[in-house]
This record gives C-alpha cells, sequence and structure tokens, in this order.
C-alpha cells in the first residue's frame, strides 16, 4: 500500500494521494459499537454506535475535510505503535459533548479484526483528532458518527480505495492507475 502511495504521489498533476478502506456513497462501510474508557457509571451510556472506516495519513487533507481538534494520523502510527482514532464532530458532540475527547480511550466491543491485547481483551484506542462531519449514503441524509482508524493499525481489509487530489489541467487516466496497480501487483484485480 505504502508503494502505491508513493507511486501515484509521483504522478503529474498529483498533489495529495490517500487509501481508505471505503469511499463516500460507496460501499464498504460498516457499524461498531465501542465504550470510552471511565464510563460505567449511572446516568453514563456504557456503549456507542458508530461507523468505522479505515485511512492512511493525508486522507482528511486529500479529501478536503477539516481536522477540527488534534492531529491527524501520521506514518509512525504503525502496528506497532500505540492505537489511535479519529472521530468525527458528530461522535464527539454525541458522546463528550462540550468537553474534549482528544486522549481519552475507547475500547471495541465486536469488531474481530482488531489485535487482542496482552490481557486478552480489545486493545485501546486513544483519540487522537476529531474531523469535519461528512455525509456517506447521500447529500440529504444526515451524516454518520464515525470512528476513523489507521489503515496500519486495521488489518481486515477486503479492497483498498484511492483518492487523489489533483491540480492543473493534466489528467490521470483509469488507464494509467490500471496499469501502475498491475505492474506493482500482478494479481490484483482493479476497477
Amino acid at each position: 500500500a505504502g508503494q502505491l502511495v508513493d507511486e501515484l504521489r509521483a504522478m503529474p498533476a498529483v498533489e495529495s494521494v490517500a487509501l481508505a478502506s471505503a469511499l463516500p456513497f460507496d460501499q464498504g462501510l460498516f457499524g461498531t459499537v465501542f465504550r470510552i474508557e471511565g464510563r460505567s457509571g449511572p446516568g453514563q451510556a456504557s456503549a456507542a454506535g458508530a461507523t468505522y472506516l479505515g485511512v492512511t495519513a493525508r486522507y482528511f487533507a486529500t479529501m478536503g475535510t477539516p481536522i477540527i481538534a488534534g492531529r491527524d494520523f501520521t506514518h509512525e502510527d504503525g502496528l506497532t505503535s500505540p492505537r489511535v482514532a479519529m472521530i468525527s464532530q458528530r461522535t464527539a458532540r454525541q458522546h463528550w459533548g462540550d468537553q474534549s475527547p482528544i486522549g481519552t480511550r475507547i475500547r471495541f466491543t465486536d469488531q474481530r479484526q482488531f489485535l487482542i491485547g496482552a490481557d486478552g481483551e480489545e486493545p485501546f484506542f486513544t483519540i487522537v483528532g476529531v474531523v469535519g462531519d461528512i455525509r456517506f449514503s447521500s447529500l440529504t441524509d444526515e451524516a454518520p458518527p464515525m470512528v476513523y482508524l489507521p489503515l496500519s493499525q486495521f488489518w481486515d481489509i477486503e479492497s483498498l480505495r484511492a483518492v487523489m487530489r489533483t491540480s492543473g489541467t493534466n489528467v490521470v487516466r483509469a488507464d494509467d492507475l490500471q496499469g501502475l496497480a498491475s505492474r506493482l501487483d500482478p494479481g490484483t484485480s482493479v476497477s
């Protein structure tokens, strides 16, 4: 995946490239349930629902989605690094209200693709950023609550989508993209 991003970034007119497990108005989004560390008292929701998406560093810049608080994912957010997550503004409002979620930790309770920790439990993910809301299913539906994970810490992926931001009048042709992907991995199907 890293080599694909590097090769795409080197194409003329390409300003920014990222990968995602799904895209808006596409299929491949899944729901998840997570628990917020330290919330188990009376009147506090013990579990929260959201849609999750795996993305690489620069996804939000490439898609034009503002980072409202905290930081973006980086190349240092890998499998051997502490687990991190970003959430949408809607998720932050629903579960943290006026308080900042940055630095708080969540644990997913229903997804098998996350590596089991040394304690036999799903690992905690520290929230490092809050991003603007994105409509995923239609322009008229409300933006869903979202949790984003770095693709490098997320391993049960059926397929990847590449997103590119380009400039100028040069066009990136689909044939060039398919040829590049086939050259990097001849067994990969590209659409």
